[in-house]
């Protein structure tokens, strides 16, 4: 693996030593644009999904309370209509797909859908009855009447938008990267133009120079900065 990875950058190094300083300038700011907008487009879509399992959990674990809650209440006084009420409800909230009410002997007290009649067949739910290719989460709480333990609920909860959110923000990744990809791309050449272009005309100036031996020509840069003052500096040499 190491002396594979040693190949690797010794062609790369080739490759790179081949290449004129216009095509270096602007590999530079491709790769570094690129890579400087996908550590930013990563954290943030990191940061989104968590604080989207974060939002989900605190969601589903307060309307648990809530179902269990009220549950508990009319399991004690055997209000069966209410308790249909009640999940009828509480379904599709926060992506809760199914439920399953059971009292202290295991016996079924209400489910949805009604086709569940076993705690088997709820078990099984995600196989025999889910509708959507999305990923679910079995959970369950006691039903307590005081501190006497009545019965359970139990919920599928889909994983459904948590994973839609997350397919969204892949494609906006996709598409805030291709669009970096052209940024830097342009970046590259502005660099291009700005650092390269001067170097390119004091080189066709010392080939001209070479060819006619006319040593009255010149650069005319009239920039301020390094190349500027190189140009200058060529210039100078050139009158003497």
């Amino acid at each position: 693996m190491a002396s594979f990875t040693l190949r690797g950058i010794n062609k790369v190094s080739i490759v790179l030593r081949g290449m004129n300083i216009s095509a270096k300038l602007t590999l530079m700011c491709v790769v570094t644009t690129a890579v400087a907008l996908f550590c930013v487009l990563l954290g943030f879509i990191l940061q989104d999904l968590r604080l989207v399992k974060q939002l989900k959990e605190e969601q589903i674990n307060s309307e648990l309370t809530l179902l269990s809650s009220n549950l508990s209440a009319l399991v004690a006084q055997d209000d069966y209509s209410a308790i249909r009420v009640v999940i009828s409800h509480s379904l599709r909230r926060h992506s809760i797909v199914a439920i399953y009410v059971q009292d202290q002997d295991g016996s079924l007290v209400d489910s949805y859908p009604a086709t569940i009649k076993t705690l088997s067949d709820f078990t099984d739910f995600p196989r025999s009855y889910a509708t959507d290719q999305y990923t679910m989460r079995l959970l369950q709480r006691e039903l307590l009447s005081g501190n006497t333990h009545i019965g359970d609920v139990l919920v599928w909860v889909s994983n459904s938008d948590v994973e839609i959110r997350g397919e969204q923000l892949r494609q906006y990744a996709i598409m805030a990267f291709g669009f970096a990809l052209v940024l830097a791309v342009i970046v590259g050449w502005l660099t291009q133009k700005i650092i390269s272009d001067p170097l390119k005309a004091l080189q066709r100036l010392s080939n001209n120079i070479m060819e006619s031996v006319d040593y009255s020509l010149r650069s005319a840069l009239k920039t301020q900065d390094e190349i500027g003052q190189l140009s200058k500096a060529v210039d100078r040499m050139l009158g003497q």
